[in-house]
């Protein structure tokens, strides 16, 4: 199964439109939804437990930080995090990330295609070894290891693209 973490602050609509789409089309595929929120001060909280989500309130944010502590207290091995205001849209979603990682052993993370030049990437078989920041990790719906983040954990100290940190030291 699959542990899915929502990064949130202040974003009580996009969540409540996150977690019922997450209930209402993938609710067999997942089951462990963890809100972290980075001290939000509308009702996200009330609208993480109408949907039985577990809500965890980081007090020192960063965003390496907050990956680092949803992998910590995911239970499952196959992470997806998403931003509250990022969805997913096709219907096998889940299904097509967990077979990549039943297919893969040794797969630390795969990237959701996001954007034009995620697409681009993707046909023209640009790798994340060869562009990182269009074709590593991008946290708005992208999955990683457990097994792997055990061994390189992400990096709190850089300000932001802690994905595409992480997608850097584990490919060396």
């Amino acid at each position: 199964m699959i542990s899915v973490v929502i990064r949130a602050k202040n974003q009580a609509k996009a969540l409540d439109f996150l977690l019922s789409n997450l209930k209402n089309r993938y609710e067999s595929d997942i089951d462990e939804i963890l809100v972290i929120d980075n001290l939000s001060t509308d009702n996200s909280e009330e609208i993480a437990n109408k949907y039985k989500a577990k809500f965890e309130t980081i007090t020192k944010f960063s965003y390496g930080g907050s990956a680092n502590f949803a992998a910590e207290i995911a239970k499952n091995d196959i992470i997806v995090i998403f931003s509250a205001h990022s969805y997913p849209v096709s219907p096998d979603f889940f299904k097509v990330i967990k077979q990549k990682f039943e297919e893969n052993p040794n797969l630390a993370g795969t990237r959701c295609l996001h954007s034009n030049n995620d697409y681009k990437n993707y046909i023209t078989n640009i790798s994340a070894k060869q562009d990182p920041n269009k074709s590593g990790l991008i946290f708005s719906g992208s999955a990683f290891s457990k097994k792997v983040w055990k061994k390189i954990p992400f990096n709190e100290k850089v300000p932001t693209f802690e994905d595409k940190d992480w997608t850097k030291r584990v490919l060396n």
